[in-house]
């Protein structure tokens, strides 16, 4: 699985793929000694113009709470777009969470904490843990934070890339969702879908495989079309082809043959326009 193209670094304007750098290990005391910074916003517009970098005491830990320490967080377009004010979901402006002086969120929605103090009374999370935010809007774009047990998710640390733990709760659960929510698809059954070598189209490839579901990946064309070919048939995609492949009669009387006439039950479409209309022109 690929993430985003991007992760978080310790900068509201140098943004480039690394994990925050931060290896020291902290417990329990009756302060916590850590200055946290976090990206965060007062106002709703550009990431480049409203974020900024805000350091900040970390709250002192109590018996039911945890301190996190980010290890890596992804940018998300459904990032950009909640800073921008055109996502669905806003999180509230506050002052208590970042002890501002005026009402901020953080920015982020997913990314992947080690857990580094507990309260006395917390039972089912221990140090060491790596953790997922429970919810959207926590605010991920940031070092450390203090949490409830039932604000994460423990995800196990044997298995996971630093980069796939950090990007498990967007892409891959959209991937799930777009394959189970919608048609009763089967064994054998056939989806379509273009944008394929997206991170959620990889992820569709994947799960697909695993379900015995089989793939028609649309992505367009480029000098390195074989390289990327080979590279998301190397994931399970069954069949690939490029967008200006896509309405040729020649296509069409293949995908005919790859699916023995059976109807495609699925199409995913996150490109709209001609290509989306192609695109549907193979389902049922």
């Amino acid at each position: 699985m690929l993430a985003p193209t991007l992760l978080l670094a310790r900068s509201a304007v140098r943004l480039r793929t690394c994990a925050i750098p931060n290896r020291r290990q902290f417990t329990a005391t009756s302060s916590s000694g850590i200055i946290a910074k976090a990206l965060v916003y007062s106002q709703y517009g550009r990431p480049t113009e409203v974020l900024r970098l805000h350091s900040h005491p970390l709250p002192v830990l109590t018996p039911s709470t945890i301190h996190l320490r980010f290890l890596a967080a992804p940018i998300n377009p459904a990032d950009v777009n909640q800073i921008e004010g055109a996502y669905p979901i806003k999180p509230p402006f506050r002052m208590d969470q970042v002890n501002s002086e005026v009402p901020v969120a953080v920015g982020g929605n997913e990314g992947v904490a080690e857990v580094i103090a507990v309260g006395d009374e917390v039972s089912d999370v221990k140090v060491g843990d790596w953790v997922v935010t429970a919810r959207s809007g926590f605010g991920t774009w940031r070092t450390h934070a203090v949490a409830t047990p039932a604000e994460v998710e423990v995800i196990p640390r044997e298995g996971l890339s630093l980069v796939q733990a950090a990007t498990i709760t967007v892409n891959s659960c959209t991937a799930y969702r777009m394959l189970k929510d919608f048609v009763n698809l089967g064994e054998g059954d056939f989806v379509i879908q273009n944008a394929a070598n997206s991170s959620v189209g990889q992820v569709v490839i994947e799960i697909a495989k695993v379900l015995g579901i089989k793939t028609i990946n649309i992505v367009r064309n480029r000098p390195n079309i074989a390289e990327l070919t080979a590279r998301l048939t190397a994931i399970g995609a069954t069949h690939v082809l490029t967008d200006d492949e896509l309405g040729k009669v020649t296509t069409k009387e293949k995908i005919k043959e790859w699916t023995g006439g059976e109807p495609i039950l699925l199409g995913l479409n996150c490109v709209g326009g001609r290509d989306a209309t192609e695109l549907a022109r193979y389902l049922g």
